[in-house]
């Protein structure tokens, strides 16, 4: 800390030393010559640069304590059950019943033809001889009139109906 003072106190020296602006001429006169541009007041300004002594204080170096880690004892007690005397006898083996679930696999069923006897007889077909072919005119559909609505049309690209 000691060595930011004397630093910012040896700037401060320097700056005021240093610099200098005369402030003679800043004076107006007339309000009117200042507002209208004909007039500039003048301004100086001179550097002026000398040595200054600065006391230098030698660094001495001195320890800086960092945290040291130190072995905690940390003993977790954990409370083991341990086999005692009762009054009541106890039987040692004791038989605990174990189930074993058995998945049941069932598989889908594969449908399939059967051939049953039919009691109708069909009758078989036989030859049948053309004797004369006639034309029937059959007439054909009129155009039945249907709407078409906007929805149901693909949407047209710039402009409604």
């Amino acid at each position: 800390m000691l060595p930011a003072t004397l630093i910012s106190l040896a700037y401060f020296l320097t700056i005021s030393a240093a610099s200098h602006v005369s402030t003679e001429d800043l004076t107006i006169s007339d309000g009117h010559q200042s507002l209208s541009g004909h007039h500039q007041p003048l301004e100086t300004y001179s550097e002026v640069s000398k040595p200054v002594p600065v006391q230098v204080i030698e660094k001495i170096p001195l320890p800086i304590p960092h945290p040291v880690p130190v072995k905690v004892p940390n003993v977790i007690r954990l409370q083991i059950p341990e086999p005692y005397a009762v009054h009541v006898p106890v039987q040692q083996e004791i038989q605990v019943p174990t189930y074993r679930i058995v998945p049941e696999i069932t598989e889908k069923r594969i449908p399939y033809t059967v051939e049953k006897p039919y009691p109708v007889e069909v009758e078989k077909p036989y030859p049948v001889e053309v004797v004369k072919q006639i034309k029937i005119v059959v007439p054909k559909p009129y155009p039945v009139p249907y709407p078409i609505y906007k929805h149901v049309v693909q949407k047209e690209h710039g402009g409604g109906w």
